[in-house]
């Protein structure tokens, strides 16, 4: 079977082929890789693999042939299984400068022998794209993320290459170059958070990070028992990150059922006047974690199970009475672009990159996910993104109504300052009863939990609620005096 494709590095061409011939990089990249060394222009290495009903450990070599530097090279593999049979591939790579990005364009010729030449045809080559999609797309998640381990892990005993050496200073530059003041998310009080940017590593923490801003200890909330997903709390912003950055943030079962619990616990959290979901490192979130679906989504009632954990994170989102804004950068897939476009805002970096696999998974997408991204793109784009699988990046995004904003520069954090001020300087009971008035004319969605969908008792509730409270009295009083109203939410 033959299979092409092309994906997109937000790096020079040069770093992109040091990368693809550094074992360390492909031995991250590589789906269910257990091992990889190499000598010469020779790999050797094992990976663990799934075909339909079977799955085994493969152990092979692979080749470097007709290589030009920094252009062009062949890859030749052989893999065997044991009983389960053999697998060779031969993959032609091209590299091409794009300003200063590099365009990695692969085509796979794969020939399979034994019990896995008896599998379906059509089962084999859906895996097979599915699989080398993946190693591709995770490829390019490792090298836009430095090509380096993450901070925390043992570094190699072997010695640097001189092109890892040179990769450590231009992030070191990159990071000092980062190194402005992070967004302050302030209110009409001076005791604004000072939100940091994502951690590049993962750490499994039992309180506030160390690089979170000083916070007063009621303000804190522990981290969930995963240690993926990291809080912090301060001055009315609720952070929540998605803290998995070498898996390019992809979430498990547990990840998910705690994640809706993480924003349910913050939306009734006093003094949290507005949420802020993002991804730790270069990446929002990849979705799912497809590796333990053999586990976790194998059968029909599992897939129900798994399927209701994840629309309960979209549910969580738009039922907390607080605006929840997605900060994306970098890759935004499948569940990841769920849970962004179940938030109330969405501002990306111009390098946010944007898909749903399921059709190159043979999955369907949840009810709850196909129903907002129709409400915000259409029934063209819906279908393009679902029956095709389109990636779209930032600016395409931002045009037809998936996101909001794209930010000038790399900064995200920064990016995002002035926006969060404008939230936080609105009247809570404003944006907490229009929010729940608007998701409930869009999704039908009832406006009071427990209550049923009757969207014109509800409203004339919620009105009525604001217009009894004490900010409603402060919001006269302030425009009378000719002075920025100090809302509590009450």
């Amino acid at each position: 079977m033959d299979i092409s494709g092309e994906t997109e590095l937000s790096l020079p061409r040069e770093r992109a082929w040091a990368c693809l011939n550094d074992p360390d990089v492909l031995r991250r990249a590589v789906p269910d890789c257990e091992s990889l060394e190499r000598a010469g222009n020779q790999m050797t290495g094992a990976v663990v693999a799934r075909v339909g009903p079977v799955r085994a450990r493969f152990e092979g070599i692979a080749t470097l042939s007709d290589v030009i530097e920094p252009q062009s090279c062949t890859l030749t593999a052989a893999g065997k299984g044991g009983l389960t049979g053999f697998a060779n591939a031969t993959v032609n790579i091209r590299l091409r400068e794009d300003g200063e990005r590099t365009r990695l364009h692969y085509a796979a010729e794969i020939r399979l022998g034994g019990k896995l030449a008896q599998i379906g045809s059509r089962l084999i080559e859906s895996t097979a794209q599915a699989w080398i999609e993946r190693f591709f797309n995770q490829f390019a998640a490792v090298v836009e993320s430095d090509g380096l381990a993450p901070e925390g892990e043992a570094a190699p005993t072997s010695k640097p290459s001189a092109w890892r050496e040179a990769i450590r200073k231009w992030r070191a530059r990159r990071a000092a170059k980062r190194a402005k003041p992070s967004f302050a998310a302030t209110g009409s009080n001076s005791s604004s958070p000072v939100i940091q940017r994502p951690p590049s590593q993962h750490h499994r923490a039992e309180s506030i990070p160390s690089t979170a801003p000083s916070i007063d200890s009621t303000e804190a909330t522990k981290a969930l028992p995963t240690g993926f997903i990291d809080v912090e709390v301060g001055s009315g912003v609720g952070l929540v990150t998605i803290n998995r950055p070498e898996r390019i943030n992809c979430l498990t079962l547990a990840m998910w059922r705690e994640l809706a619990q993480t924003v349910s616990k913050l939306g009734a959290t006093d003094g949290v006047r507005c949420l802020v979901v993002r991804g730790a490192g270069d990446n929002f979130s990849s979705g799912a974690d497809v590796t333990e679906f053999d586990e976790v989504r194998s059968t029909p009632e599992q897939v129900g199970v798994y399927e209701r954990a994840v629309d309960q994170v979209a549910d969580a989102i738009l039922a907390c009475k607080r605006p929840v804004i997605a900060a994306i950068d970098g890759y935004c897939f499948g569940g990841g672009l769920a849970i962004a476009m179940a938030c109330d805002f969405r501002i990306a970096t111009g390098r946010a990159k944007f898909r749903i696999p399921a059709a190159k998974l043979s999955v369907v997408y949840g009810l709850r996910g196909t129903q907002t991204l129709l409400a915000l793109v259409g029934l063209t784009w819906a279908k393009r993104m679902l029956c095709v699988g389109e990636r779209l990046d930032a600016a395409t995004a931002q045009a037809i109504g998936l996101i909001d904003q794209v930010i000038d520069g790399d900064d995200l954090t920064q990016g995002l300052s002035p926006f969060i001020k404008e939230v936080l300087a609105a009247a809570p009971l404003t944006a907490s009863g229009s929010k729940a008035m608007l998701n409930g004319l869009a999704y039908g969605i009832a406006l009071a939990e427990g209550a049923a969908p009757d969207i014109e008792r509800q409203a004339a509730e919620l009105i009525r609620e604001a217009g009894a409270s004490a900010d409603y009295r402060e919001g006269r009083e302030a425009f009378a005096e000719g002075r920025a109203p100090r809302f509590t939410g009450r």
